[in-house]
């Protein structure tokens, strides 16, 4: 979660006063696109969430007949069943590792340090190599001071390299050098939250931020705590970087520049949002066909002001010429927008499909040299290529951190 105390958006006013948590220009262009898959990812309770934003109100519509309607409307997700469906391709089975120092093997099963494999995590990197169109994760190590410590402790504790999954929402700034043959990262800030007791009320919980901002030497921990009556973020704490080196790693299922990707199925998602206000429109349409109403003519003024209308009541007037009658809609409309519906349907899955279908392209990485260049890759293959790749630096970086090569790791 983003928070911006100081409650002011990016500009290069001078009456601007940037706060750590304040997002770079990049995050926040990626961020209107995730809007929308995330939105999507939610289903139908999310979209409804959002009201007016994916669902338009009409000119002249009241709120409580547009609210009527917004609870008529129901999200056929698509694009949240394609974005599994794919990504579950590749994980019937366990991911594979090859080439695991002894002292690493413990990853497989442990993977960020809290139980979960690294089948597990993988799948996550991959949905969100394609959901975000980029995927992130560190390898870290616990932080111990190792001064005061014998080599003989130090293992007896079992002090592990472990890997955290990063959510793409939550790297919100960087500044990257460019060097010989690529693009270096020189800092990296990351947002946070933990949710602990609240100081004023002994059954309540508060949440508190952090971000988290790593550079090649050393790493800051800012915090905000709501409660305390901070204006801003203040520097917690900040500790020495032993690495070098800026330990995260990224992949990417859509690429637009330098830790920066585009949702791989947007198209797609737009083609489920129009479906969603098509269908909303469709149930509308088919609700008032449905009921129909009642047309009276030849009555006097006031004739019809307490008539009852239903089974075994009378309806008497003066003129002879008097009548009802029910009025009913059509029924072309409903025709039309049903098929409306079909056709979106079908452009939508074969946009889900496309992402199985292999596409020629060029790859330059040291991996994908070792592949037959010949090798045509569809989308959901190049992010798990992508994937690949950043488990093995992973792997690199988690015997860095305990003087191990695993330079030959293979996924």
């Amino acid at each position: 979660m983003i928070i911006n105390p100081s409650g002011k958006s990016s500009t290069t006013s001078d009456s601007y006063s940037a706060t750590v948590a304040t997002p770079s220009s990049a995050y926040e262009a990626m961020a209107k696109k995730w809007e929308l898959v995330e939105a999507l990812r939610g289903g139908t309770e999310e979209m409804r969430r959002h009201g007016t934003k994916y669902l338009p109100r009409e000119p002249k519509e009241t709120a409580e007949a547009y609210a009527v309607r917004l609870q008529r409307s129901f999200l056929f997700n698509l694009y949240g069943r394609t974005l599994k469906a794919i990504t579950g391709l590749a994980f019937v089975r366990n991911v594979v590792v090859q080439n695991v120092p002894p002292e690493l093997e413990y990853l497989e099963y442990n993977f960020d340090g809290n139980g979960r494999s690294l089948t597990e995590v993988a799948y996550d990197l991959t949905v969100d190599a394609v959901h975000y169109g980029k995927a992130h994760a560190i390898a870290d190590f616990p932080r111990v001071d190792t001064e005061n410590m014998s080599l003989a402790e130090f293992r007896e504790a079992g002090y592990k390299p472990y890997i955290s999954y990063i959510n793409p929402r939550n790297v919100i700034g960087w500044r990257s050098a460019e060097k010989p043959g690529k693009e270096e990262l020189e800092q990296v800030r990351i947002t946070e939250s933990k949710v602990v007791p609240s100081d004023f009320n002994e059954w309540a919980d508060k949440t508190v931020y952090f971000v988290r901002v790593i550079e090649k030497h050393r790493t800051r921990i800012y915090k905000y705590d709501p409660e305390s009556g901070q204006s801003d973020y203040e520097l917690e704490e900040e500790f020495e970087n032993m690495l070098g080196y800026i330990p995260l790693v990224t992949a990417y299922g859509n690429k637009t520049g330098f830790l920066e990707g585009s949702p791989a199925m947007y198209d797609l998602a737009e083609l489920n949002l129009r479906h969603y206000q098509s269908s909303s429109d469709q149930n509308n349409i088919l609700h008032i066909a449905r009921v129909p109403f009642l047309f009276a003519a030849g009555f006097d003024e006031g004739e019809l002001n307490n008539a009852e209308i239903g089974a075994q009541r009378i309806i008497v007037s003066s003129n002879p010429d008097a009548k009802i009658s029910h009025v009913e809609h059509s029924g072309q409309a409903i025709g039309a927008g049903r098929n409306d519906l079909k056709d979106l349907e079908a452009q939508m899955a074969a946009l889900g499909a496309d992402l199985l279908v292999s596409k020629g392209v060029s790859r330059m990485t040291a991996t994908a040299r070792r592949l037959d260049q010949s090798e045509s890759m569809s989308t959901l293959q190049l992010a798990l290529r992508s994937v690949e790749q950043a488990i093995e630096r992973l792997y690199m970086i988690a015997g860095e951190w305990i003087g191990v090569d695993a330079s030959e790791v293979k996924v």
